[in-house]
């Protein structure tokens, strides 16, 4: 039987890994939410399940650092701050090691608000990238999929991150067409920063069109189709 909380990658030269690349490392499977849009498996786990033993996490990282360099990570957790114990684990882990370790991992702002102790945990982790799953600044759609977190108080907390963790980039997913939500309701948080204003804060050129692409790069994505009608 497989056991996930000992198992490891172990890369080969094969590989070809480059020093400054970042590589995929789960921390943890699964996810302790059931958010109602979601269907990835092992939702709604018990907090403390199929989380990866700390000797083997170190010691993947360790053997990926002498052999190739590599001190940069993704943590491709579902939601990598749903539980004080992985971030302390990882904490430890990354204070013990004969290199500064950065990463960046899936996080949700409502669990940061909730535990505000979070914020020197994922410092003390070298996280350097946060992707916020927000879905809606609208508070019925958001209930309505299992995050009740109030739009202000959401705003509030991204606020706060940034002045917790300056250093720390960030991005966020939304869902367009939830329920209750409509074409205004959708336009009013849009409209929230305008996009003068983010470029201007991202230090990007207003007029010009740019694409962001977050994730891994695979032909059934469409990604040849998006490049080509930006053209």
């Amino acid at each position: 039987m497989f056991d996930f909380n000992s198992s490891y990658i172990k890369y080969e030269p094969h590989d070809n890994l480059l020093a400054h690349e970042g590589l995929p490392i789960e921390i943890a499977r699964g996810c302790i939410f059931k958010c109602k849009f979601c269907t990835y498996t092992l939702n709604g786990k018990k907090k403390n399940d199929y989380i990866k033993h700390s000797d083997n996490l170190k010691e993947e990282i360790i053997r990926n650092y002498y052999e190739y360099g590599v001190t940069k990570y993704l943590y491709v957790d579902d939601t990598h701050n749903d539980n004080i114990f992985k971030l302390e684990q990882m904490a430890n882990i990354v204070q013990s090691l004969p290199f500064q370790l950065q990463y960046s991992a899936y996080i949700r702002i409502d669990l940061i608000h909730a535990r505000p102790e979070q914020y020197q945990l994922l410092k003390d982790g070298g996280l350097v990238g946060a992707f916020f799953g927000i879905e809606s600044l609208n508070h019925e759609s958001g209930k309505s999929i299992g995050k009740g977190l109030h739009p202000e108080k959401t705003i509030e907390e991204l606020y706060k991150f940034q002045s917790n963790l300056p250093a720390v980039g960030t991005m966020a997913g939304f869902i367009a067409g939830l329920p209750y939500e409509t074409k205004d309701s959708l336009q009013s948080w849009v409209d929230i920063i305008s996009k003068e204003e983010a470029r201007k804060y991202l230090d990007l050129p207003v007029n010009e069109k740019i694409i962001l692409f977050f994730g891994f790069i695979r032909k059934y994505k469409g990604l040849d189709l998006l490049l080509e009608a930006m053209n």
